[in-house]
């Protein structure tokens, strides 16, 4: 057992892949505690039941780091740092999700952050 008395959560071995299942290409809002951090704001990226890829811009995250990620009004939900790459991150999920938990949060949706600008006609203001 690690210091402290408390069992870690098994990460996947060698192999054991943690991204079983399928993953949804989503775009989810929600914020993020890695460590003792203060928490982000986060877009999830892709998403499963047993993990989900996030982007967010903290520096200096190392992997196994403890995860509390909130997707609206879900419970937050724990996992911990499994890969990073740039400014993504792959988290495996302590528990995996429920079904119907997979399905608020895929349903989920960011505001969207482009606005098409009308263009005017030649000789238009």
């Amino acid at each position: 057992m690690p210091m402290g008395g408390t069992k870690r959560p098994k990460l996947y071995e060698r192999g054991e892949s943690s991204r079983a299942g399928d993953r949804a290409e989503v775009r989810i809002p929600g914020s993020c505690v890695v460590g003792q951090r203060p928490a982000e704001d986060v877009f999830v990226t892709d998403i499963s039941a047993r993990g989900c890829k996030i982007r967010l811009v903290s520096i200096g995250v190392t992997k196994a780091e403890p995860v509390v990620l909130r997707l609206g009004s879900e419970a937050p939900i724990n996992g911990r740092l499994k890969w990073i790459k740039q400014a993504s991150v792959g988290v495996a999920f302590d528990h995996p999700l429920g079904e119907s938990v997979l399905e608020r949060v895929s349903a989920l949706r960011a505001a969207a952050t482009v606005i098409p600008l009308k263009r005017a006609r030649l000789g238009e203001p």
